[in-house]
């Protein structure tokens, strides 16, 4: 394997390194300051071609006011500053070529904006939704008008080629195994608790959102539907300053999510910390019917199921960190990160058994409570250094995170006759304790070169260890003993080890990024028995190069027509806690459990493109994965158990169609369109899998500006039948508004939205591959939610130097579930 990796390695950089006399690339720079001198943070910056005005390209100030423009070609630009405090600003013309590649503006000090200004001046642009680049697409979360008010998830939801579930599931362009990311380093939690951290997390604090179907090597090769990465606001300006946000809904049940941050900078010192604490009740009232048959298919019998899920889960989130600036070049930090959530489950369920005639013959009645303490912390110690100012860095990160929950269940089952009569009943009371350590160190280097080409390399290591203990007591007729069917203990320990090489270089029209990721993974499984079942254990090993490629052609001078093509394999590994191999009971018919044989999953994605003027773009894509992993049902004696599996082939082919349509100046008009067909064959509980279908995905989102700080939204959605393995959802559509005032001289804004206005976000489905079993379900969840939020930022901003973000527990994080 070394030897493999060291050639391909080589390959790669004779590719990169070969013709040295390829043209430069250009760049342009700058610095923004505000009307008192200070630095200017998110300060809209636009790159205007000269000869038409037309837009280049984009940036956002950073927290110390700069701004950089690179990649360019040779040409004549305008350079034009808005900001909502400030008059807009052009400059004069700006000329790159052979003599003069890079250009560094002279610090430009905007005039402050009062109530005459703002009524004459005409804006350059409105800050685009959607922007491309090389290998991702960027959303620009200011740009979505009500969203400013609402969570990370909303932004999410809105975002070209994101679906997401009723049970907070993320899909990105019809592929689940979807990686989320916080400023290129991973959320802390999976499933659920991912979920209710995104829903914790302001999108205010948000300043872009980054899709990667395809990413490049520098990111971990986790992921098989891509990385999503989200990237907040920087604050760590001079002095003290902050922002504060306050939020309640209600739709049956009552929702909350509050922020607030700040950030003191003194000289070398910067302090900073968020707190997010919040409170989510939610339902689900969940129907599942069941036909069991005769191996001629006719019915032997019918179940149907009413479970009424009532969830109370609490959030407080809180961040703490330093950065010490050593000197203009080099920043050491220390972050500290802390999320406990508690919460609570009640299910009330009611299933009645009826046989061939359909007569009833048992009612079973489930009471089941669990209430569920999720606590995690992670200190992270890194360094940053710049070299010299054609941007050589070297960034170290060193990590430690703890993860613990405990988990108590009360499961009280009651059998009645038709009349309801009592017959039977039993209880079953568990414990489940998980603790999981993980332990990561990485190193990245960025080194451009004067030919134009762009290198990063790096290595990371990591190690992870997780220890599963779950106890059940069942109880019957006065009699309580152990269940040593459904009680173990389960450790596992991961390390890998990973190291990439990334270069970029374009020439003319032409342009190129190749990455070779190789990583090497060790895995030990032990589940320890008890005088039931026997202890078994696992060991694996398996070494992987994950190549990616980024091929661009402009068809213009102007780049109004550009296409790109773009190739890369992907690994899935299993969450930690889908490898427990325990039981969870809903009922006495229904166990969720997980799967100590599951094996990472892979896949190749190849995607080609067309942008024009930034304002169409049409991608078609084909993904092809092995292994991929999936919710897989199975019926045995009448049981159903719900577990991860492998499913041995899956395929995805899409169109996707992304159109931003100005229709007034006061009126825009965003629409994404996707369509596909997805396939899935296995062999799956000793029966063939063969299934597969079209799809459609439709979201149109009007954006009003209606002056005097009042903003609007409208925006409606689509999605037909979506095959997932063994699952076909069925068809829904839903609506959503918002309104927006920006208050307190633009500080402070009021937002009330109200989502899935006709309360049509509905789901149901039909489950296959059942031995001798036909089952469908239909769900509602509390998705009509009115809401309004008020939001206030506080402090003078006097602009320094920028902190770190990243850290060196990269999909680790992201593979933990709650």
């Amino acid at each position: 394997m070394k030897n493999l990796l060291l050639a391909s390695l080589s390959l790669l950089m004779m590719l990169c390194f070969g013709n040295t006399h390829a043209q430069q690339a250009y760049s342009l720079s700058g610095e923004i300051a505000g009307a008192g001198g200070e630095p200017l943070a998110d300060a809209n910056v636009y790159l205007l071609r000269l000869a038409d005005s037309s837009i280049v390209k984009l940036a956002l100030t950073e927290a110390d006011g700069k701004f950089a423009f690179v990649d360019l070609q040779a040409d004549s630009f305008l350079v034009a500053v808005k900001h909502l405090e400030h008059v807009p600003y052009t400059s004069a013309a700006i000329v790159l070529n052979a003599a003069h590649p890079q250009s560094t503006m002279p610090k430009v000090q905007l005039q402050a904006a009062n109530e005459t200004n703002l009524e004459t001046v005409t804006l350059v642009s409105k800050l685009p939704l959607v922007e491309r680049k090389l290998d991702r697409t960027i959303v620009n979360v200011d740009a979505l008008i009500t969203v400013a008010g609402g969570t990370a998830l909303d932004a999410l939801a809105k975002s070209p080629g994101v679906a997401v579930d009723e049970e907070g599931g993320i899909r990105l362009k019809g592929r689940g195994g979807v990686l989320v990311f916080i400023d290129d380093k991973p959320t802390y939690m999976s499933g659920s608790d991912l979920e209710n951290y995104l829903r914790g997390l302001p999108a205010s604090t948000i300043k872009q959102i980054e899709l990667m179907p395809n990413p490049p090597a520098k990111y971990d090769a986790a992921g098989t539907g891509g990385v999503i990465n989200i990237k907040t606001k920087k604050n760590n300006v001079q002095g003290f300053n902050g922002s504060l946000s306050l939020n309640y809904g209600q739709g049956r049940y009552r929702k909350t999510n509050n922020s607030f941050n700040f950030n003191y900078r003194y000289k070398k010192v910067n302090v900073f910390t968020t707190i997010s604490p919040g409170n989510r009740v939610t339902y689900q009232d969940l129907y599942i019917d069941r036909t069991y048959l005769n191996p001629d298919a006719s019915p032997q019998s019918f179940f149907g199921q009413r479970s009424y899920i009532l969830r109370d889960q609490r959030n407080l989130n809180a961040k703490l960190g330093m950065d010490y600036y050593l000197s203009d070049k080099t920043t050491i930090g220390i972050v500290g990160n802390g999320a406990w959530m508690p919460g609570t489950n009640q299910t009330d369920n009611t299933a009645e058994v009826r046989d061939a005639g359909f007569g009833l013959s048992n009612i079973v009645v489930a009471d089941n409570a669990e209430h569920n303490d999720f606590q995690n912390g992670s200190i992270n110690l890194n360094l940053r250094h710049t070299f010299d100012s054609t941007g050589k860095s070297l960034t170290i990160d060193a990590d430690y995170l703890g993860y613990r929950s405990t988990e108590d269940y009360a499961f009280q089952n009651f059998i009645f006759s038709p009349e309801w009569a009592l017959q039977t009943q039993d209880r079953l009371d568990g414990t489940l304790n998980s603790a999981i350590q993980i332990f990561a160190f990485k190193a990245d280097y960025s080194h451009p070169l004067k030919n134009g080409i762009q290198l990063s390399t790096g290595i990371k290591g990591s190690n992870s260890k997780t220890d599963n203990q779950v106890e059940f007591i069942r109880s019957a007729n006065n009699v309580s003993a152990i269940d040593y069917n459904i009680s173990n203990q389960f450790i596992y320990d991961e390390k890998i080890f990973a190291a990439y090489l990334n270069a970029s270089r374009e020439w003319n029209r032409f342009g190129a990024q190749l990455g070779l990721r190789a990583e090497a993974t060790r895995s030990l499984g032990n589940q320890l028995g008890n005088p039931l079942q026997p202890a078994t254990a696992f060991n694996r090993e398996y070494n992987n190069l994950f190549p990616t490629v980024y091929l661009s052609y402009k068809l213009d001078s102007a780049g109004n027509h550009q296409f790109v093509l773009d190739y890369g394999k992907r690994i899935n590994r299993p969450f930690f806690q889908d490898l427990n191999p325990f039981l969870s009971p809903l009922d006495k018919f229904t166990f969720y459990g997980g799967n100590p044989y599951l094996k990472p999953s892979f896949s190749h994605n190849l995607s080609l493109s067309h942008t024009f003027k930034n304002v169409l773009t049409t991608t078609v894509s084909y993904g092809r994965g092995s292994g991929e992993i999936n919710e897989t049902l199975e019926i045995v004696n009448g049981i159903y158990y719900s577990r991860p599996g492998n499913i041995g082939r899956s395929e995805v082919l899409n169109l996707a169609v992304d159109a931003n349509i100005p229709l007034a100046k006061w009126w825009s008009l965003n629409i994404y369109g996707e369509g596909g067909r997805l396939s899935y064959l296995s062999k799956l509980y000793d029966q063939k899998l063969d299934a597969s279908g079209y799809y459609c995905f439709v979201r149109g989102m009007n954006q009003f500006q209606f002056g005097k700080g009042w903003s609007g939204e409208v925006t409606a959605e689509y999605m037909s039948n979506f095959v997932a393995a063994q699952v076909t959802s069925g068809d829904f559509g839903f609506g959503s508004l918002g309104l927006k005032k920006n208050i307190l001289h633009d500080k402070g804004s009021l937002r009330l939205s109200l989502s899935d206005v006709f309360y049509t976000r509905r789901f149901r489905g039909v489950i296959n591959n059942l031995d001798q079993t036909t089952a469908t379900f239909r769900s509602t969840v509390d998705s009509r939610v009115i809401a309004a939020t008020f939001s206030y930022r506080f402090g003078k901003n006097v602009g320094d130097k920028p902190r770190h973000n990243g850290t060196s527990a990269d999909s680790e994080k992201e593979r933990v579930k709650g």
